[in-house]
C-alpha cells in the first residue's frame, strides 16, 4: 500500500485515528503532539529515531487515551441490541426482496383484451411493511454507532 503522505504524517495520522476523544479535544491533543515531534526534529533528531523512541501508533494512541481517560468517549453494552435489530430487518428485507410473492417479482396472467384481463398474483399492500422495517433497519445501525460514541460521564462531586 503506497501513499503519498511521508512516514511522519502516516504515523500522526494513525495515532488520531486510535484516539477516543471528541473532535475539540483531539484537535488540541494531536496540535500539542505535532508541535512536539516538530521541536524534537529541530532539535537534531530524525522522524525515524523519534517515531521508533515514541513506539507504535497503537501504543501510543493507547497512552494519550489512558491520560486522557476521563474526557475519552464510552461505549454502551445496549448498542450490540440496536447491531441485532439492525441485522434481522436486514435479513427480513433481502429475504423478503428476493422472495416470489415480494412486490419487486409481481406477475399478471391475462391479456389486455378483456374486463378480467390482468390478474395480479401479488395482493394487498405490503409498501408500510417494508418502509416500517426499513426503518429500524435505519434506526437500529445509528443507534449502534452513536451509542458507540457516548460523551464521557460528567465528574461527581
Amino acid at each position: 500500500m503506497s501513499s503519498s503522505h511521508p512516514p511522519v504524517k502516516r504515523y500522526v495520522n494513525a495515532i488520531e485515528r486510535r484516539l477516543r476523544l471528541p473532535f475539540a479535544t483531539r484537535v488540541r491533543v494531536m496540535t500539542d503532539f505535532s508541535t512536539s515531534l516538530t521541536a524534537r526534529h529541530e532539535q537534531g533528531e530524525s522522524y525515524e529515531q523519534i517515531m521508533a523512541s515514541l513506539g507504535s501508533p497503537k501504543e501510543v494512541a493507547a497512552e494519550l487515551n489512558s491520560q486522557m481517560q476521563d474526557f475519552c468517549y464510552r461505549k454502551s453494552p445496549w448498542r450490540f441490541l440496536f447491531l441485532i435489530l439492525a441485522l434481522l430487518c436486514g435479513v427480513w428485507l433481502l429475504g423478503w426482496a428476493l422472495s416470489p410473492l415480494s412486490p419487486l417479482n409481481v406477475s399478471t396472467i391475462g391479456g389486455v383484451d378483456g374486463p378480467t384481463a390482468v390478474y395480479v398474483t401479488q395482493t394487498g399492500s405490503t409498501w408500510p411493511r417494508l418502509l416500517c422495517a426499513a426503518l429500524l433497519l435505519a434506526a437500529g445501525l445509528f443507534g449502534f454507532f452513536r451509542l458507540g460514541h457516548l460523551p464521557p460521564r460528567p465528574k461527581s462531586k
